[in-house]
């Protein structure tokens, strides 16, 4: 959501008392894209910390905070495919923003019903959500999980080459 907050600004043009500056949209639009990544790491830290304190107040101690805070961060590849995914649409296709509401549509109802509806794997598999270990219940593999990150590196660059062009509203 944060990341498609750039074409909204711009199809309300919010954007354009900043973009009449001397400020390129790519260079806007990669400090939008800075605040996503670091915003939703930022959550998920302090998810993670929480569940850390709660769980310590209950009685594990806090000698938890630490794995549970670590835990919790494993999400951040995944996080970040979803956020390249539509910082990439928002340079590429424009209108097609509403692509990244059913990705993220269909990561959750997958998470969420996958097993229930007794869906197949490949079909699970296809969530970034669902590559991330259960942790702390599943051990974390070596090396840890960053195929999203990488999958992630390609739409950050396409995006941008995409927001050289002149908004398609």
């Amino acid at each position: 959501q944060s990341t498609l907050r750039i074409r909204g600004e711009e199809t309300q043009l919010h954007a354009e008392p900043v973009l009449a500056t001397p400020l390129s949209r790519q260079r806007w639009a990669m400090s939008n894209l800075l605040v996503a990544a670091a915003g939703s790491a930022a959550l998920l830290a302090i998810a993670g910390l929480a569940v850390g304190i709660s769980y310590g107040l209950v009685g594990g101690g806090m000698s938890v905070v630490p794995g549970l805070l670590g835990d919790a961060l494993v999400y951040i590849p995944a996080m970040w495919l979803m956020v390249a995914l539509a910082f990439a649409l928002i340079g590429l296709v424009p209108r097609g923003v509403v692509v990244a509401w059913a990705v993220l549509a269909f990561c959750f109802v997958i998470g969420l019903l996958g097993g229930v509806l007794g869906l197949p794997r490949w079909l699970m598999n296809l969530s970034p959500f669902d590559q991330v270990p259960q942790l702390p219940a599943a051990r974390l593999p070596l090396p840890p999980p960053v195929a999203p990150l990488v999958l992630a590196f390609r739409p950050c660059v396409s995006g941008p080459a995409g927001l050289r062009l002149p908004a398609l509203c």
